[in-house]
């Protein structure tokens, strides 16, 4: 249904399937930034510099950097069976 509704809007749209082993805040994010980007080239290019960095960065500054890149650009994105991320 909601693909569906995706569609008729005429929009891109990304969208991530996740599952539990992605409560690893590293691993959700390069997902997320992966799906995004497949859709989105050049969207969160500071998020990613930020993932490969040699230390795992904070998930706040990390979020915020996303957040800001879409809110910029207006892209849609679907979390799917988000449910099961527990962190």
């Amino acid at each position: 249904l909601v693909v569906d509704w995706l569609r008729q809007t005429g929009q891109s749209f990304a969208w991530l399937t996740l599952d539990e082993s992605d409560n690893d805040p590293a691993h959700f994010f390069a997902y997320l930034l992966a799906a995004l980007q497949r859709v989105y080239p050049d969207l969160g290019q500071t998020a990613e510099a930020m993932l490969q960095a040699p230390q795992t960065p904070h998930s706040r500054p990390l979020l915020t950097s996303l957040i800001n890149d879409v809110n910029e650009t207006a892209h849609l994105f679907v979390l799917d069976d988000y449910h099961v991320i527990e962190q």
